[in-house]
């Protein structure tokens, strides 16, 4: 709940500035973060609908703030509203294009809804916003799949090749029905096997072929 205070205090570091150095936050960034707390543990405790009502009382009345908006989008994913839970996470980039958290929740929600074009978008954000680390091949590689599933070769194999770049290892899809289907699809086929011969090698493509062998 403390998102901003922990971006603020990256932001100087960054910049070689000691976070002792930093100014409290307001006490409506305070009034803000307590009402995230409330409303989390609302929300934690099945009760979406009070979480919403908690989040909008304090927007209309007090202040807005990005991570409540985010919040709000978890509350209605948990009441199966994606729309608006997508609507609440556009605002909250809207109004902080560097919050990674609201780009990820809102990459993750068109993937599942198959909307590939809004979700390569929100992963280049991801992937802007998270250049290096462990999870620094996520976002390419996901953009690589939203590419696959719009028939993109090319578009596929730069964003898997960034992906590698990041230390994805391709071998770890060796597995997946996903990109099974991905090499089964004749506009994909020649990319997939090049990308699998040239970084995971011949072995890694063989162990990808031998379920569809058995397909008639």
């Amino acid at each position: 709940h403390t998102a901003y205070r922990r971006q603020r205090q990256d932001v100087y570091k960054r910049q070689g500035m000691a976070w002792a150095e930093l100014p409290p936050p307001s006490l409506e960034q305070h009034l803000a973060d307590h009402t995230w707390t409330r409303a989390r543990a609302e929300l934690d405790a099945g009760n979406a609908e009070q979480a919403l009502m908690t989040l909008s009382a304090f927007q209309t009345h007090v202040t807005d703030a990005p991570n409540l908006h985010a919040l709000a989008a978890r509350a209605h994913v948990a009441l199966g509203d994606r729309d608006a839970a997508k609507q609440e996470c556009a605002t909250a980039v809207a109004s902080d294009p560097n919050y990674t958290l609201a780009w990820f929740s809102l990459a993750e929600l068109y993937s599942q809804d198959a909307q590939w074009s809004e979700a390569d978008t929100a992963w280049e954000n991801v992937q802007r916003l998270v250049p290096n680390g462990a999870d620094a091949d996520l976002a390419p590689r996901r953009r690589a799949e939203a590419a696959a599933y719009r028939g993109e070769a090319e578009a596929f194999e730069t964003h898997l090749r960034e992906a590698i770049r990041r230390g994805f290892n391709l071998t770890d899809v060796l597995a997946s029905p996903e990109w099974r289907a991905f090499y089964a699809d004749p506009a994909l086929q020649d990319s997939v096997r090049k990308m699998m011969t040239v970084y995971a090698g011949p072995e890694a493509l063989e162990r990808l072929e031998r379920p569809l062998r058995s397909i008639p």
